[in-house]
């Protein structure tokens, strides 16, 4: 099961991958289940939070600008001068730990986040049988049951549905529901019925980690879990360090200084041995020359800067995951961006109402307004923006009351309310 391929799952059916799988409808036993959980606890090994913690800190220090530094405290104290040992050594850690705690919290905020979207308790079959168990406890093999208002723990392909549509905006962006059922392969079981470069949003027969079903119901079998999953692999993406354009700026700055430190150091340490002064004297001048150079305020001062800009950020709910991150901001001349209710908020604000001759109308505005308010089926940006119209004055129904509903389906494409007054 370790070498098998599941990256285009969608384009086979469930017959196929139960095979693969070792599984069937019924799902796993408890002890295959257990099996494969222990196998996969011990191929993974996750990092603690201490030891994530540790080399984030560590990294602070690695910069060729604070090594300069703590080149500069190592000379001092071989010079015996402790003023500057003490102040250079308070600027470095200062330096490292405001930068450390500020990428700490970031990163967890966004992490975190993105857990809290995936659902505890997930409904699977073990032998057989029905039972809720942690979704971390799921493995690949398992077969889940899912109801209206349930996350879904794992990327999944549909055994059977019922109406089932789910909400995958978390990963496309789009606020309305995909509809969702299984599809089966071709007479001849030679093709498959989904290709396998089809688009996420257009996987019709495929249940995504993090999104969750809006209607209907559904069994599926579990294929990827944990890290293999596309929501595991947007989790891992948002835990990644990639290296800004000021840093490497910074970077190359800091090695242009260790350089030039080095040559004017080693320069002068020639020429005073030239003029036959002392080599004990020449050698700690050059070292003091080395110190004098390095500059000690300049990480601190970027550090300080761009923290002050991380606050002015969060106050816009912003986060801003890694402090260089803000130069690289700050040199933005136009910014794109696409997806309601990913990047924007997906509110939608009514501006007029009309009818069919494209007239504004006060009975369609009413009409409208009574079929938002007297739905029961799941929520949506639209029928909200509609409740919150103002009807002045009845204009053909006096204290209407609700009848009947077929409530919306994404094969009518409407929503249809029955009420008399």
């Amino acid at each position: 099961m370790d070498n098998l391929k599941t990256d285009n799952f969608w384009q086979f059916d469930a017959a196929y991958w139960f095979k693969e799988l070792n599984s069937s409808e019924n799902g796993l036993s408890q002890a295959d289940a257990e099996i494969i959980l222990n196998q996969s606890i011990n191929t993974k090994r996750k990092k603690s939070r201490f030891e994530k913690d540790f080399l984030l800190l560590i990294g602070q220090f690695k910069s060729p600008l604070m090594l300069l530094l703590i080149g500069a405290v190592i000379l001092s104290a071989f010079l015996g001068d402790t003023s500057d040992v003490f102040i250079i050594l308070t600027i470095v850690v200062f330096t490292g730990l405001l930068s450390f705690f500020q990428e700490r919290n970031a990163s967890r905020v966004v992490v975190e986040k993105l857990q809290s979207m995936i659902s505890l308790k997930s409904t699977v079959l073990r032998d057989g049988k029905a039972q809720e168990i942690n979704s971390n406890d799921i493995v690949p093999g398992d077969v889940l049951s899912f109801k209206a208002g349930d996350m879904i723990p794992a990327d999944c392909l549909i055994i059977e549905s019922n109406e089932l549509n789910v909400n995958e905006s978390s990963l496309t962006g789009e606020s309305y529901p995909v509809r969702k059922n299984a599809l089966a392969m071709s007479p001849d079981r030679q093709n498959s019925v989904l290709d396998s470069k089809t688009v996420l949003a257009k996987r019709i027969n495929s249940l995504w980690q993090g999104s969750n079903t809006v209607s209907g119901n559904a069994k599926a079998l579990v294929i990827n879990t944990g890290e293999n999953t596309i929501f595991g692999n947007l989790m891992q993406s948002a835990s990644k360090v990639i290296e800004t354009s000021f840093e490497k700026g910074i970077k190359g700055f800091g090695y242009f200084l260790m350089r030039t430190t080095l040559i004017l150091s080693f320069f002068i340490l020639i020429i005073n041995l030239l003029q036959h002064k002392s080599a004990i004297d020449s050698m700690l001048f050059a070292l003091a020359l080395a110190v004098g150079m390095a500059p000690e305020l300049l990480p601190a001062i970027t550090t300080i800067a761009m923290s002050a800009g991380a606050k002015r950020m969060l106050k816009k709910k912003v986060i801003v995951k890694k402090l260089s991150s803000i130069q690289n901001l700050g040199e933005v001349n136009l910014l794109c961006t696409d997806k309601t209710g990913t990047l924007t908020e997906g509110i939608i604000e009514i501006s007029g109402i009309i009818d069919g001759f494209g007239e504004e109308s006060a009975f369609v505005k009413e009409l409208a307004f009574w079929n938002a308010t007297f739905e029961t089926g799941y929520t949506n940006p639209i029928d909200d923006a509609l409740k919150k119209l103002s009807i002045a004055s009845p204009v053909n129904i006096v204290s209407p009351q609700k009848i009947g509903e077929i409530p919306y389906d994404f094969i009518r494409k409407r929503l249809s309310i029955a009420i008399s007054g």
